[in-house]
């Protein structure tokens, strides 16, 4: 069973008061149209402040810190210490739109079944798929614990390894080693969505779309080596 997300851990959160100007919250939303999965936000260059966090349907953020997370934050409004017995100054914070998807496209030469001799052994192939969200806590312990950078630049790369494995893996399974371009065609057409989603489930992803590029199926020249 996969780690729940129905769940909501705050820290820092203060009740009604007057603050002074100087302690005035800095009032923080994000916008899908700057990615579906934002940050990490370094929360060092708020210590001291207020953080009033505003997340909108669909949305969520995490707060990690020394390679552990922190809190979790659904749709809602808070008022966040930075500091001084609130979230840690040395936190990092990831935003994430569940309810939107992303695309990752792919391009690899993987190995295919050979109908005639002078086949070639592998082929360039390529194509995307949408994926979202499904699990946000899932996905930061698999995806972005333990690696550098923004966020979906990690997950498409990542993720535009996992669709070349899986392909090579099914061509394998359903065509065997003597195939025709018809029955590797067959068995390309009956890949779906739900085919990705055991692969992706460990991720906390979930695909919605898939497309693979006729161009596989036609004739190529060897690929060269190396």
């Amino acid at each position: 069973m996969f780690e729940t997300d129905n769940q909501e851990s705050v820290f820092g959160a203060s009740g009604w008061g007057i603050l002074s100007g100087e302690k005035s919250p800095i009032v923080w939303t994000t916008d899908p149209v700057d990615g579906v999965i934002q940050g990490p936000v370094d929360l060092c260059s708020l210590a001291g402040k207020y953080l009033h966090l505003v997340l909108k349907s669909g949305q969520v953020a995490l707060m990690c810190a020394g390679g552990n997370r922190k809190a979790f934050f659904q749709d809602g409004g808070y008022l966040l210490r930075i500091g001084d017995g609130g979230l840690p100054t040395d936190g990092l914070l990831y935003f994430m739109h569940t309810d939107r998807t992303f695309d990752i496209p792919w391009e690899q030469v993987i190995p295919v079944p050979r109908s005639e001799l002078n086949d070639p052994a592998t082929r360039l192939a390529s194509g995307s798929f949408d994926v979202r969200i499904a699990s946000p806590l899932r996905f930061h312990a698999e995806m972005l614990k333990n690696r550098a950078g923004e966020g979906e630049a990690i997950c498409r790369d990542v993720l535009s390894r996992v669709m070349p494995t899986l392909l090579t893996i099914r061509l394998a399974h359903a065509c065997g080693h003597d195939s025709t371009p018809a029955r590797q065609r067959e068995a390309l057409g009956a890949l779906g969505p739900d085919d990705l989603n055991p692969d992706l489930a460990p991720y906390g992803l979930s695909c919605t779309s898939l497309r693979i590029d006729e161009a596989f199926l036609e004739s190529q020249q060897p690929v060269p080596a190396g």
